[in-house]
Protein backbone atom coordinates (compact mmCIF):
# COMPACT_ATOMS: atom_id res chain seq x y z
CA UNK A 1 0.00 0.00 0.00
CA UNK A 2 3.14 2.62 0.53
CA UNK A 3 3.79 4.09 -2.44
CA UNK A 4 0.47 3.91 -4.35
CA UNK A 5 -1.30 6.84 -5.28
CA UNK A 6 -5.49 7.67 -5.33
CA UNK A 7 -7.40 10.35 -6.07
CA UNK A 8 -9.97 12.10 -3.97
CA UNK A 9 -11.66 15.55 -4.36
CA UNK A 10 -9.58 15.97 -7.55
CA UNK A 11 -6.04 15.67 -5.44
CA UNK A 12 -3.52 13.11 -6.38
CA UNK A 13 -2.72 11.74 -2.80
CA UNK A 14 0.32 9.81 -2.01
CA UNK A 15 0.52 6.63 0.74
CA UNK A 16 3.60 7.19 2.45
CA UNK A 17 2.83 4.93 6.15
CA UNK A 18 0.75 2.86 7.27
CA UNK A 19 0.94 2.08 10.93
CA UNK A 20 -1.27 1.03 14.23
CA UNK A 21 -2.43 4.43 15.98
CA UNK A 22 -2.62 3.44 19.59
CA UNK A 23 -4.67 7.41 20.67
CA UNK A 24 -7.69 6.13 17.72
CA UNK A 25 -7.02 2.34 18.68
CA UNK A 26 -7.13 1.85 14.60
CA UNK A 27 -5.06 1.29 11.17
CA UNK A 28 -4.04 4.73 10.33
CA UNK A 29 -2.88 5.55 6.61
CA UNK A 30 -0.51 8.63 6.39
CA UNK A 31 -0.55 10.51 2.77
CA UNK A 32 0.49 13.86 1.65
CA UNK A 33 -1.13 15.69 -1.45
CA UNK A 34 1.27 15.14 -4.44
CA UNK A 35 0.96 18.97 -6.23
CA UNK A 36 1.07 20.82 -3.51
CA UNK A 37 4.94 18.99 -1.71
CA UNK A 38 6.50 19.11 -5.41
CA UNK A 39 4.93 22.92 -5.68
CA UNK A 40 7.15 23.72 -2.54
CA UNK A 41 10.18 22.22 -3.96
CA UNK A 42 9.65 19.36 -1.52
CA UNK A 43 9.66 15.63 -2.07
CA UNK A 44 8.78 12.71 0.44
CA UNK A 45 12.15 12.74 1.51
CA UNK A 46 10.73 16.15 3.03
CA UNK A 47 8.53 15.10 4.99
CA UNK A 48 11.00 12.71 6.98
CA UNK A 49 9.93 12.65 10.92
CA UNK A 50 13.32 12.35 12.12
CA UNK A 51 14.57 15.98 11.43
CA UNK A 52 13.27 18.84 13.09
CA UNK A 53 12.29 20.38 9.02
CA UNK A 54 10.59 16.78 8.34
CA UNK A 55 8.35 17.53 11.22
CA UNK A 56 7.52 21.07 10.43
CA UNK A 57 6.62 19.74 6.65
CA UNK A 58 4.96 16.66 7.71
CA UNK A 59 2.32 18.53 9.92
CA UNK A 60 1.81 21.30 7.17
CA UNK A 61 1.77 18.55 4.32
CA UNK A 62 0.66 15.16 5.56
CA UNK A 63 -2.71 13.69 6.83
CA UNK A 64 -4.11 10.81 7.31
CA UNK A 65 -7.65 8.33 7.68
CA UNK A 66 -8.47 5.03 8.73
CA UNK A 67 -6.92 2.52 7.07
CA UNK A 68 -10.50 1.61 5.98
CA UNK A 69 -11.72 5.17 4.33
CA UNK A 70 -8.26 4.95 2.23
CA UNK A 71 -8.94 1.58 1.13
CA UNK A 72 -12.51 2.86 -0.08
CA UNK A 73 -10.68 5.28 -1.78
CA UNK A 74 -8.30 3.86 -3.50
CA UNK A 75 -10.66 1.46 -5.08
CA UNK A 76 -12.95 3.94 -6.14
CA UNK A 77 -9.59 5.64 -7.63
CA UNK A 78 -8.50 2.28 -9.40
CA UNK A 79 -12.17 2.31 -10.72
CA UNK A 80 -12.21 5.71 -12.25
CA UNK A 81 -8.75 5.47 -14.32
CA UNK A 82 -10.42 1.77 -15.78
Amino acid sequence: MEGEEFEEGSILWKIMEVKWDEENMTMVVLYYDVQAVEDHGLNECDLDEDTEEGIQHREQYVEWSTLREVKGWLKTSQNRRK
